[in-house]
This record gives structure tokens, C-alpha cells and sequence, in this order.
């Protein structure tokens, strides 16, 4: 941002505070994502101890920081690495399998970005309880495409491309999405669990 924009800076923005005084950041879902070994795979012995090779402690280390004193030096249990050895570790990217906050430290550390990451931990995480439904079709079968209409427009009234005078037309536009019949088919479950 600094080489774009001469003089911009970087802030961390606590969450905003409720009428009730409550504050907090959605906690992460139970699972976004799992590995699946073919049933047709010619060696799925090894793919499962390949798999268990990545969730060891010192597999995190060598995915996130290299090979000790090449890449990195150790004290005292501290990992220190310049930018340039860790923009080097080519490999870096199998965290994508199984990431860890060892791991998610160790990347926004190596940019920079630790200090406005941080800052976020102390917050309340408040259960985003449509993380941990079940399937629930009128809601699966519309989640992308109406995330993706509400960031859309969120960002147009953001940027000033769509005035906010439309925001009740906007809620009209997505309950004709099927954004209605989906919140309503959640609450239906919410409110039975």
C-alpha cells in the first residue's frame, strides 16, 4: 500500500459496539475444507502418511519457516528469517492442506502484518451458527450467489457507486434472490435446534 499510495498507513479498527455494548469478530467455522483420498488411488496408504506428515509440529516449522539456518534461526524457541528468506520457501504454500495458527503467525509475520492481526484475539468471537447447520437447501443452494450479490453491493454502497437512499430496494433485490426464503428456511432450523 505504501509503494501505491505515497504516504498511506496501515491501522487496526476495533469491531463496532453494539447497542447491548457488545463487540466481537465471527468465530471461524467448525471446517472449511477436507482432504479425501480416492477410492481408486493407486497408493492410499501413502497419501494418508504423507497427510499425517503435514499436521506434525515439526513439519509446521519447515513448511512456514525452511530449514533451520538457511532459512531461519532459532533462539530460545523465537524463529527469525529476513523478507527475502522468506519469500524464498517455495513451498510455503502446502499450509493450504491443513493451516495452523502457528502457521498463520508465522505468514503475517514474515509480511509484516502481525501487529494488525494481533490486536483482533483480545475481541469476543461470536459463533456464526450458519457455520455449524446442516445442509439446508433453500440456504446451501443460494449461499454463493447471494454472499457474492450482498459483498457486491456492499462495496458500490461503500465506494458511493449505488447510493444508500436504495438500500431498501436492495433488500428487495435479494429476498427476490432467494435471499428471503433463505434466511427464513435458517431460522426455521435455528430456531428448532
Amino acid at each position: 500500500m505504501q509503494e501505491k499510495k505515497n504516504g498511506g498507513n496501515v491501522q487496526f479498527i476495533a469491531p463496532p459496539v453494539g447497542k447491548n455494548g457488545q463487540s466481537g469478530i465471527q468465530d471461524a467455522s467448525i471446517s472449511t475444507k477436507y482432504v479425501i483420498i480416492p477410492k481408486q488411488a493407486k497408493n492410499k496408504l501413502g497419501a494418508a502418511q504423507y497427510l499425517n506428515f503435514l499436521y506434525k509440529p515439526e513439519t509446521d516449522i519447515l513448511i512456514n519457516y525452511g530449514i533451520k539456518g538457511e532459512d531461519y534461526t532459532e533462539v530460545n524457541g523465537a524463529y527469525t528469517q529476513t523478507k527475502e528468506q522468506s519469500d524464498k520457501i517455495s513451498w510455503r504454500s502446502m499450509y493450504g492442506l491443513g493451516d495452523t495458527d502457528f502457521g498463520i503467525n508465522a505468514r503475517l509475520k514474515a509480511k509484516s502484518l502481525l501487529p494488525y492481526y494481533e490486536p483482533h484475539l483480545a475481541f469476543k468471537k461470536s459463533r456464526e451458527e450458519t457455520n455449524f447447520a446442516p445442509s439446508i437447501e433453500a440456504y446451501g443452494s443460494k449461499f454463493a450467489e447471494l454472499r457474492n450479490y450482498v459483498e457486491e453491493t456492499s462495496m458500490k454502497f461503500i465506494m458511493g457507486k449505488r447510493d444508500l437512499s436504495e438500500f431498501d430496494k436492495f433488500t428487495q433485490e435479494f429476498d427476490a434472490k432467494g435471499g428471503k426464503a433463505a434466511m427464513d428456511a435458517v431460522n426455521e432450523w435455528y430456531s428448532k435446534k
